[in-house]
């Protein structure tokens, strides 16, 4: 596969021997900035399930970022807000034991 320029780092599309073109996976520290911004501009949204997701997605690839609390307790408040409290309780536990590591 070969990649297509971007303008941004980190970013554009890869394009396998038969032409068609698949988006690439930022890297780096490209790719828990992004994450991390998604996760942000879901919740600011309102959209609960999808910054669950999202926040999922981001602890899953980058689980030693040292935003990972911020992000499980921004998960807690979508769950809250949505009106799941017992998940709620789960991501603000999750999210205090992660600022304390």
């Amino acid at each position: 596969m070969t990649r297509c320029s971007s303008s941004l780092p980190g970013h554009g599309e890869a394009v396998g021997s038969d032409g068609v073109a698949s988006e690439a996976e930022p890297d780096g520290d490209t790719a828990s900035d992004a994450r991390f911004g998604v996760a942000w501009s879901r919740f600011k949204a309102g959209e609960s399930a999808e910054t669950v997701a999202a926040v999922e997605e981001f602890l899953r690839r980058h689980s030693g970022d040292e935003r990972s609390g911020e992000l499980s307790f921004l998960a807690a408040e979508a769950q809250r807000t949505a009106g799941a409290f017992d998940a709620a309780l789960a991501w603000f536990d999750t999210a205090h034991q992660r600022e304390r590591a």
